[in-house]
């Protein structure tokens, strides 16, 4: 398995998760630079007291505008908040989708909790110089179910994980 693109600079800044009714997913478009079948993604993630919401993530398409459409690629296993602790968290895909190279995609995290006290977060930057280039942050309203971009030079700490597709280069000996 392989890192097939990341984003894990910037500082430890906190995207309040959960904590709000109408914003509980965020995503981060990205880009691969070969073919390859995704079969993880990571984030970094923080805890503020004791959430019990299951989180998981979405490999979704490009709506033609930068943010995520209603396309579904892959959706991960769920882990139960109970079971994280502060760093990067692995979401994996029983079915891995194969993507292409140069595509914009999005890699969406859910979590389901509106509790400020006890919640997760997602670590990431606002305006670094040291920004994520084949894509930005969004986030999903679920009171308008719209997607918003707060900011075209913030993202989040992310990885795409899997492996790049055979390329099919052989010759036959006669």
């Amino acid at each position: 398995m392989a890192i097939l693109t990341e984003y894990t600079g910037g500082s430890d800044d906190i995207y309040g998760w959960g904590s709000d009714s109408a914003m509980l997913w965020y995503a981060n478009g990205f880009k691969i630079s070969e073919d390859a079948s995704v079969t993880s993604t990571t984030t970094y993630v923080t805890k503020t007291g004791s959430p019990t919401c299951d989180t998981y993530a979405e490999i979704r398409t490009d709506d033609g505008t930068g943010k995520p459409s209603a396309t579904i690629l892959a959706t991960s296993n769920t882990i139960n908040a109970v079971d994280i602790i502060t760093g990067w968290v692995e979401y994996t895909f029983a079915s891995p989708p194969t993507l292409d190279a140069d595509v914009q995609y999005h890699v969406c995290f859910r979590a389901g909790t509106t509790d400020a006290s006890n919640k997760l977060g997602l670590s990431g930057y606002a305006d670094t110089p040291d920004q994520y280039t084949d894509g930005i942050l969004s986030r999903r309203n679920l009171d308008t179910d719209d997607w918003l971009q707060p900011g075209a030079t913030w993202d989040m700490k992310f990885q795409v994980l899997g492996t790049v597709a055979e390329t099919g280069n052989f010759f036959q000996l006669f």
